[in-house]
């Protein structure tokens, strides 16, 4: 998955933010264990997988931990809303829960 995101940040001084956004990009699915019958009743194991458009939305909420010593190291959670086409019938939605740290390199 590739999504390029745009987003606003609102941050408060002591650290904490809140942000908005929106991504557009591409997702490539892989089916493990998927067979294939042929013609003559052979059965062979194939790679299937599909390609789609992906766009989404989010939200994070995040705060920045600040030391004197090191960079500034961060933690947030990311709710997203990911919609993949084509799909059956019109599409696939899927949610999506981001947890994680982010560090500021100097």
């Amino acid at each position: 998955m590739a999504i390029p995101e745009i987003k606003i940040r609102r941050q408060n001084q002591k650290g904490g933010y809140f942000e908005l956004g929106a991504g557009l990009g591409y997702l490539r699915t892989f089916v493990p264990n998927t067979f294939e019958v042929g013609p003559t009743g052979e059965v062979s194991k194939v790679h299937a997988g599909h390609h789609y458009w992906a766009k989404n939305i989010f939200f994070t909420i995040g705060r920045e931990l600040k030391s004197k010593n090191r960079s500034p190291i961060g933690m947030f959670i990311k709710p997203q809303f990911l919609y993949a086409t084509p799909n059956f019938p019109k599409g696939v939605g899927y949610f999506m829960l981001e947890i994680g740290l982010n560090l500021k390199l100097k």
